[in-house]
C-alpha cells in the first residue's frame, strides 16, 4: 500500500510539473492586442561625448498577430540586439526630446520589423493563406508598435 502511494505521489508531482510549465507560455490571439515585455530592462551607454551616461529603458512589442508574437519570442536575442544598437546610437538630447523620442521609437519598430521579416518571414500585410472563423482571409501583420514604457537616463 506504501509502494502505491509514493508512485501515485511522484506521478503527481511528476503531472503538476508540466501544468506550470504549460501555464507559463503565453496565448497570443489574433485580432487582439498582444504584448511581449523585454524583461530585464535594456541599459546602454548613451553617446555623449564628454561623460558616461546610462539609458535604461523598459520596451514591449505589440502586434495583433499571433504568428508575429510567437516569432518574437522566438527571435528575442536578434531583437534585444537590434533595439540595444539602436539605442546605443542615440544621445541624452534625443532622448528626452519627446519629439525625437518618438523617431527613435519609429525606427526601433522598423528594424525590428526587418528582424522579423529576415528571420521569420513574417512581414506586414503578407497573406498567410489561412482564413479565420468568418472565412475572411489572415494577413500576417507583423509589429505594430515598439512601445518604451519606462525611461531613465543617468
Amino acid at each position: 500500500m506504501i509502494k502505491n502511494t509514493s508512485f501515485i505521489f511522484a506521478l503527481l508531482l511528476l503531472l503538476s510539473s508540466f501544468t506550470l510549465t504549460a501555464a507559463d507560455e503565453p496565448a497570443y490571439v489574433d485580432g487582439k492586442a498582444n504584448y511581449y515585455a523585454i524583461d530585464p530592462p535594456l541599459v546602454v551607454n548613451l553617446n555623449a561625448m564628454s561623460k558616461i551616461i546610462f539609458l535604461q529603458i523598459k520596451v514591449q512589442l505589440m502586434s495583433r498577430d499571433a504568428s508575429a508574437m510567437i516569432a518574437v519570442t522566438k527571435n528575442r536575442a536578434a531583437i534585444v540586439d537590434t533595439l540595444t544598437m539602436l539605442l546605443a546610437e542615440q544621445t541624452p538630447e534625443t532622448m528626452q526630446d519627446v519629439k525625437i523620442r518618438e523617431s527613435v521609437r519609429m525606427e526601433a519598430l522598423e528594424r525590428c520589423s526587418k528582424v522579423l521579416e529576415k528571420l521569420a518571414g513574417i512581414r506586414a500585410g503578407k497573406p498567410t493563406g489561412e482564413k479565420d472563423s468568418d472565412g475572411n482571409p489572415i494577413v500576417t501583420r507583423g509589429l505594430e508598435a515598439v512601445l518604451f514604457t519606462d525611461i531613465v537616463i543617468q
